[in-house]
């Protein structure tokens, strides 16, 4: 007999995205499945969209946050307070910006039991519309996949462990095992500290790319990209200070360098070899994020533009570090989010 599903969805103001995500998830063509959608102090029409939608399908089912806890990251609380209500054998954590195709459920879960997962993640295709999101979208995500390899991932014998929250499906058992989000209710990496967990405790994780079966448009505006990817881009990247500067220099030295000397060459008279090295180097590092970009998913029209949007990158990358080393937090709707583990990370010694 198929197993039952609890779906659940944090939503704090997502008035511009929700009825899309619900609308995809009542579509889903696996039946045996509730919807549990946790309205976390909305200041917004959130509310009436859950509303609404429960009053038309019966699947529905809307739970209202009116205070966060002391000591919890606010969607930390609306998934556990979501899984205190749920009753399937599987969970299924999805973000309130996701549109999910029909059979996307039913593939990812047939998939989990086949492999005899014990969580299964997926990372969304990116909707990149305005110019910022189509430049720095993609130069982020591959950045990201010189710190995450989705083989390491899935090899269980490799402690390299990930996931994205846009899309996590797991074994209630297994999730009640490790804690729950209660065990990690402070951290902002929830999804990546719950492949840690799975791991460490002997479970199968599987993290893949979405490929078609859920899309997401994580952000609209250049405010956006830069506050929610300082939220967690320092923490991302291992927060160590080595791994900080071994990215800085990478970027430096293969993405800003060889525009910048080509830029001043004529100013400065540097010898016409250095500028061609500097000329190939640019020309051949833009050809290979064209490819990278294509790879990941991403539009290429932006590539040639690959130094602006790096040097960015690296900018973005130090604000987040200097705002969890400094233990400042960074703010994102609403609320100041820190993380307790970055100073704990910045006084040990990394083995």
């Amino acid at each position: 007999m198929p197993p039952t599903v609890s779906i659940i969805v944090p939503a704090r103001n997502e008035e511009r995205t929700l009825f899309q995500c619900l609308t995809s998830l009542l579509m889903q063509d696996y039946h045996d499945f509730e919807l549990i959608v946790v309205n976390d102090q909305s200041t917004d029409q959130t509310l009436n969209l859950i509303t609404a939608q429960e009053a038309q399908d019966a699947r529905v089912r809307s739970l209202t946050i009116t205070t966060l806890p002391e000591g919890w990251t606010g969607k930390n609380h609306a998934l556990s307070r979501g899984t205190q209500e749920a009753k399937g054998e599987w969970l299924l954590f999805t973000d309130a910006d996701t549109y999910h195709m029909a059979s996307t459920l039913r593939e990812t879960l047939e998939f989990a039991q086949r492999q005899q997962l014990d969580m299964l993640s997926l990372s969304p295709d990116q909707e990149c519309v305005g110019f910022w999101e189509q430049l720095l979208q993609p130069t982020i995500f591959e950045t990201l996949s010189h710190w995450f390899s989705y083989q390491r991932i899935n090899n269980q014998d490799d402690p390299q462990a990930a996931s994205n929250g846009q899309y996590i499906l797991i074994k209630q058992s297994f999730y009640n095992m490790l804690g729950g989000h209660h065990a990690i209710q402070q951290s902002i990496l929830e999804d990546v500290e719950l492949a840690q967990r799975t791991k460490r405790a002997g479970g199968k994780l599987w993290f893949a790319p979405a490929h078609g079966k859920v899309r997401v448009r994580m952000y609209n505006t250049f405010k956006e990209i830069w506050n929610g990817w300082a939220k967690n881009l320092y923490l991302l990247q291992k927060q160590g200070q080595e791994h900080l500067f071994e990215t800085s220099m990478r970027i430096i030295l293969f993405d800003i360098t060889p525009g910048i000397i080509l830029t001043l060459g004529a100013w400065f008279g540097i010898p016409l070899s250095i500028l061609v090295l500097a000329g190939v180097l640019l020309l051949v590092r833009g050809l290979m994020l064209t490819v990278r970009w294509q790879t990941l998913g991403f539009a290429t029209h932006y590539a040639p533009l690959y130094p602006l949007g790096s040097s960015l990158v690296l900018l973005l990358l130090w604000y987040s570090a200097i705002r969890h080393i400094g233990n400042f937090g960074v703010s994102w709707k609403g609320r100041l989010c820190k993380d307790p583990h970055t100073s704990e990370y910045n006084n040990l010694k990394h083995t």
